[in-house]
């Protein structure tokens, strides 16, 4: 398996389906799980035991990389636009977006608990489509459709 995770082989495609590919023939190996709506993003963790997606359909799922299983659905209110893991794979940070009331949120969430640590409520009126981790851990970078990059203290560090 770490093999596959070196070369790329997990790729999400539009109909919500994760599924695992060939990329030298493109046949399809496997199909994953899916999310009941489109997929947002995926990646997997840094030591390669398991892989994180997100969707519009406000969740969070966190798949065994060894053999696929779903090992924890975390739900929002609001479609997941983005997520980064941690460095050492405690944490995870999403940000989502309320289009009702045009509000951005960026949420902490412990991995192994599912619980939320840190809830920040954005004012931006436009999407924030882009959250990561500096490779300190030290800020958070967030971008979005206001063409603005922010960086903010990660409250993990304080």
């Amino acid at each position: 398996m770490t093999q596959q995770l070196e070369f790329g082989k997990l790729l999400p495609v539009v109909d919500s389906t994760i599924r695992v590919w060939e990329t030298a023939t493109g046949k399809e190996l496997q199909s994953i799980g899916k999310h009941d709506g489109i997929i947002s993003m995926i990646k997997y963790s840094n030591n390669h035991e398991f892989i994180v997606s997100s969707g519009w359909d406000a969740k969070i799922k966190v798949w065994n990389a060894e053999n696929y299983n779903l090992m924890k659905t975390i739900s929002d209110e609001y479609e997941i636009t983005s997520f980064d893991i941690t460095n050492n794979d405690k944490y995870i940070i999403f940000c989502s977006f309320d289009f009702f009331f045009l509000t951005n949120f960026l949420k902490i969430c412990d991995l192994s608990s599912g619980e939320i640590v840190h809830n920040f409520e954005l004012q931006d009126a436009e999407s924030i489509n882009y959250v990561r981790f500096s490779p300190d851990q030290k800020f958070v970078v967030t971008a979005g459709d206001n063409k603005v990059i922010n960086f903010r203290k990660n409250p993990l560090e304080q």
